[in-house]
């Protein structure tokens, strides 16, 4: 029995007995018979109700140590197979140095080393850069408070007294010197280049 149909049939078995209780002469016999009836109910309401309760903990130690246990065990598998990626790769990497014009070409795909897409940027004097390597991110009030994400920032404050938030902008300085070949004042540019596979 569901539990909303025991608690409706305790009521009922509720009602009945007020309305027995209230006649004039009610039957000793099924006066007794109502009050056993409520009584198993309610018997079988609380039972329903542990039965519940002993569900919802199983519930939650299997959540806890069984589904907890099996993330972690694949979260851990997840890291050796990023770890043993990444070993592969330097291995390879370090293997194709040797390699005459650092390709190699097969049947079923040719393995050489590919210079990165953009070289990675390092501000070593963020005070010596030009502005065009600022992107303004937010213009504010002197009074008015601002939430701003780590980096690198500078305030121009205008005319009007209104101050102008600008943001380091890396990709900038990246776009900057793969456009003139030129090293910003203030940084240091690597080209990285790692190994391919197609």
């Amino acid at each position: 029995m569901k539990l909303s149909e025991i608690n409706r049939a305790i009521f009922e078995l509720e009602r009945l007995l007020d309305e027995l209780e209230q006649s004039e002469s009610p039957p000793e016999d099924q006066l007794e018979r109502i009050k056993q009836a409520i009584e198993q109910m309610e018997g079988q309401r609380e039972e329903k109700l542990l039965n519940i309760a002993r569900w919802r903990k199983q519930l939650q130690t299997e959540a806890k140590e069984i589904i907890g246990g099996e993330i972690k065990r694949l979260q851990d598998r997840k890291k050796a197979y990023e770890n043993r990626v990444k070993s592969l790769g330097d291995y390879l990497y370090w293997g194709l140095q040797e390699v005459e014009g650092k390709k190699i070409k097969s049947p079923i795909g040719t393995l050489y080393i590919q210079r990165n897409s953009a070289p990675k940027v390092e501000v070593i004097d963020h005070h010596s850069l030009d502005d065009r390597f600022w992107t303004p991110v937010e213009t504010v009030s002197e009074q008015e408070p601002i939430e701003l994400s780590p980096g690198y920032y500078n305030f121009i404050v205008e005319t009007d007294g209104k101050i102008v938030v600008r943001k380091l902008d890396y990709k900038a300085i990246s776009d900057w010197h793969i456009k003139t070949g030129e090293i910003p004042e203030g940084t240091k540019i690597e080209w990285g280049s790692h190994v391919k596979f197609r």
